[in-house]
């Protein structure tokens, strides 16, 4: 029980100072400065996929748009061949 007691008295003669304002304060700035900094890397990092996925959508546009006029035109081209090959050799058959 003395030694409850001495422990007692030794934490009310304990200084305890408060700690100052302007640590505080610090402290907030610095969370703040490091805050806006996980955000800049955060929306450059967004950006930079953003651009990423831009770039593979317009190289997969021209690609897909060169390869449908290649199609139509070679659907256009092989029909019209086969019927001067036709016409040809019914030609070459009638002579």
């Amino acid at each position: 029980e003395d030694e409850i007691h001495k422990v007692f008295d030794d934490i009310d003669q304990m200084v305890v100072q408060t700690p100052e304002i302007t640590f505080f304060s610090k402290l907030i700035q610095e969370q703040e400065i490091k805050r806006q900094k996980r955000q800049s890397q955060q929306f450059l990092l967004f950006l930079s996929c953003a651009l990423v996925l831009i770039s593979l959508l317009a190289f997969s546009l021209v690609a897909y748009t060169y390869i449908f006029l290649v199609v139509q035109i070679l659907s256009a081209l092989v029909p019209a061949l086969l019927l001067i090959v036709y016409f040809v050799k019914r030609r070459e058959r009638l002579q």
